[in-house]
């Protein structure tokens, strides 16, 4: 199956090299919930007050307002997993790098 305008051999390199490397992915997970039992518990509590109804998840970027993109929910402090920030892709990146107090020319630090 085509999806995203992959190209077949594309497709079938990844299908190939996962056959090689089936837990790839689960075992960087695993590392990273490791190495960040704070950031994974704040996650996981989140994911599953969404699934229970008590969060519901906003649709909108809190700072640049699009919604053209999937919304992700930034913790500013992990302590508190209930408490997010709705960012799009690309404001949650510059929130990163703000926090890192890494500033591009046509980015300011007040944004």
């Amino acid at each position: 199956m085509n999806r995203g305008g992959c190209r077949p051999s594309h497709i079938a390199h990844i299908r190939a090299w996962r056959e090689v490397q089936p837990n790839f992915y689960g075992d960087c997970v695993r590392a990273w919930m490791e190495r960040n039992p704070e950031k994974a518990r704040a996650h996981r509590l989140f994911r599953e007050a969404v699934r229970a109804g008590a969060v519901v998840r906003k649709s909108e970027c809190e700072a640049c307002h699009c919604r053209h993109a999937p919304i992700h929910a930034h913790h500013d402090d992990y302590s508190k997993p209930l408490e997010v920030i709705y960012l799009c892709p690309t404001c949650h990146r510059r929130r990163h790098r703000h926090m890192r107090g890494v500033f591009y020319a046509f980015e300011s630090a007040a944004a």
